[in-house]
């Protein structure tokens, strides 16, 4: 609320037009005429280049003929019914809703272009229109001074209340202009809790305001803080809330015939401050209840019906000032919820049905949008594989002679991807070729001398030669480790491995197929209960945020596992 009122102020700075000033009526005319006289005239000092500005009452929802006029010398043009500022008044009474036009012709100034404000306001059953025609200015000054003019209706509603109650025997003790003049929430709880202490001779006063369904103790009386971990603040909330929930005036010690058991809290904080008598008072607004006045004096001197009466009136005449400020000081999205809150419970308890019809639409269209299907987001570890991935080792012990390739080169199938040292292999391979050769012409002796004991001899040994001798030439064949299919190496690198020995089994290369991949992912615990096999998702990967993939989820492992102190799911996709 103090950044909008700095904006009107700074929209104010400049004086209006000469001449232009309404001279204000010290006598002669009724109270509340000069009221608005002295309003009207305050408020085109406060804002630049007013042209045209009235004031209607309503009465019976209609525009009354009487009214304050700005400048007086143009009051015969306004009371025109087709003047641009009546006219304009009719609309934002119909529409029961603030109206700012922006650079519109007004036949009255030679159909200059100019901007208009017109809001309604009807605070504590005194209703007026109120309509200004002013020089062209940005949206955003317009409604600084639209914010003004609210403020300034606020000041006038407590005028009329004040002269009200002065005629009735209830002076005015000021505090209402004080709480305007603050503009602090905190500090005009302290001075209503201050006028109430005084007025009414109380031990204490404190005032809570509603927040959140729940009523917060806000300011006491002649104190600057409140130590909110004692249990008597909690115990003066409680008391407080029971006046909230029955919005009514409530009262310590009470009538044989008061329902007792509706105020335990009161009784509790009674016996806890000495026997003192407590009385709690609704502060009540349009809008409903905003807080509450809880005042505890001497129990020799009981509060009476009287004092609950003129104590309701003060808090009542506050409670708008109060509502302003606490509306003020709350989030964006906390006053547009209280503000639907209210508008609902006006339209359901109205008997128009225009507003059950829009209470009804706006059900529906929650339920559509509940039922409307929704992107759901979950964020995860996650990592790429190959669909196809095979891992090449050492099919015998030995040493590297040489690698063509290491890990990120791409391969194709039955490329040669190292080498193993092979010389001993072809040791062995000489040997067994030199005892086969051998044998071969002993078994050709032993055929020319017809021995047959020594022919099945040598055919035995030839064999088992010739079987040492394929598998030495397998062994050969294996010291050139080559791609099983095309890919891409994913793991490996013998270059700086040369001579070095390796075991048979030991991993030499990782290679992973181009054509399929799977995705890995490590789920929450909190996501997983929404995941199904064969769901459809769009995969952006923090590596590659503008280029989405579509992957399906092909299986859950049941079964979670710690990662960074969390619990997690495996996911393949």
């Amino acid at each position: 609320m103090s950044n909008a009122t700095g904006s009107a102020a700074q929209v104010s700075d400049t004086e209006t037009e000469a001449g232009a000033r309404l001279r204000v009526v010290q006598g002669g005319k009724a109270g509340g005429a000069a009221h608005l006289e002295a309003w009207l005239d305050w408020q085109c000092k406060m804002i630049a280049g007013v042209h045209r500005g009235a004031v209607f009452r309503v009465s019976d929802g209609n525009l009354q003929a009487s009214c304050v006029y700005f400048p007086e010398s143009n009051r015969n043009e306004i009371e025109q019914p087709t003047s641009t500022v009546r006219r304009l008044a009719e609309q934002a009474l119909k529409s029961a809703q603030p109206q700012k036009l922006q650079n519109i012709d007004v036949p009255e100034l030679d159909n200059s272009r100019a901007d208009t404000v017109c809001l309604p306001i009807n605070l504590s059953g005194v209703g007026y229109v109120v309509c200004v025609v002013l020089a062209p200015r940005s949206q955003s000054q317009l409604a600084a001074v639209e914010q003004l003019l609210q403020w300034g209706g606020v000041w006038l509603t407590s005028l009329e209340q004040r002269d009200s109650q002065q005629s009735d025997g209830h002076a005015d003790s000021g505090v209402l202009r004080d709480m305007l003049q603050t503009r602090d929430l905190y500090t005009a709880c302290v001075l209503l809790a201050n006028k109430l202490c005084s007025e009414y001779e109380c031990e204490r006063v404190s005032v809570g305001l509603l927040e959140r369904m729940n009523i917060k103790l806000v300011a006491i009386s002649q104190l600057a803080d409140v130590d909110r971990k004692q249990q008597l603040i909690r115990t003066m909330e409680a008391a407080m809330s029971e006046s909230a929930d029955q919005e009514t005036a409530l009262q310590w010690p009470v009538a044989k015939t008061s329902p007792v058991d509706r105020l335990s809290a009161h009784q509790q904080l009674a016996n806890e401050n000495g026997q003192l008598t407590v009385c709690t008072v609704p502060i009540t607004s349009n809008s409903g209840v905003v807080g509450v006045a809880l005042m505890e004096r001497d129990s020799e001197k009981p509060f009476t019906k009287t004092d609950l009466s003129t104590c309701s009136d003060a808090v009542s005449g506050c409670a708008t000032v109060i509502d302003l400020l606490a509306d003020a000081e709350r989030g964006f999205w906390s006053r547009s919820l209280r503000r639907l809150r209210s508008g609902s419970r006006a339209a359901i308890s109205s008997k128009s049905k225009g507003g059950r019809w829009k209470i009804g639409l706006a059900a529906l269209c929650s339920l559509l949008v509940m039922f409307f299907p929704v992107t759901h987001r979950v964020s995860a570890k996650a990592s790429i594989e190959g669909a196809d991935k095979q891992v090449l080792v050492a099919p015998q012990g030995g040493y590297v002679k040489s690698a063509h390739f290491r890990a990120g080169d791409l391969v194709e199938s039955g490329q040669v991807l190292a080498t193993l040292d092979d010389r001993d292999l072809l040791i062995d391979k000489n040997k067994w070729e030199g005892e086969l050769n051998k044998l071969k012409t002993s078994f050709s002796q032993a055929l020319t001398t017809r021995d047959r004991s020594q022919i099945g001899l040598l055919q035995a040994k030839k064999q088992q030669v010739s079987a040492e001798l394929e598998l030495v030439e397998q062994k050969l064949q294996r010291t050139q480790v080559t791609a099983p299919f095309s890919g891409v190496l994913v793991a490996g690198d013998l270059n700086q491995s040369l001579g070095a020995p390796v075991e048979i089994g030991q991993t030499l290369f990782e290679i992973a197929s181009l054509e399929d991949f799977r995705l890995l992912l490590a789920v929450s615990e909190q996501d997983v209960a929404r995941i199904e096999s064969g769901q459809v998702s769009r995969v952006r990967l923090s590596s590659m945020p503008g280029n989405p993939f579509d992957a399906t989820v092909e299986e859950l492992i049941p079964v979670s596992v710690q990662d960074d102190g969390k619990n997690v799911f495996r996911l393949q996709a």
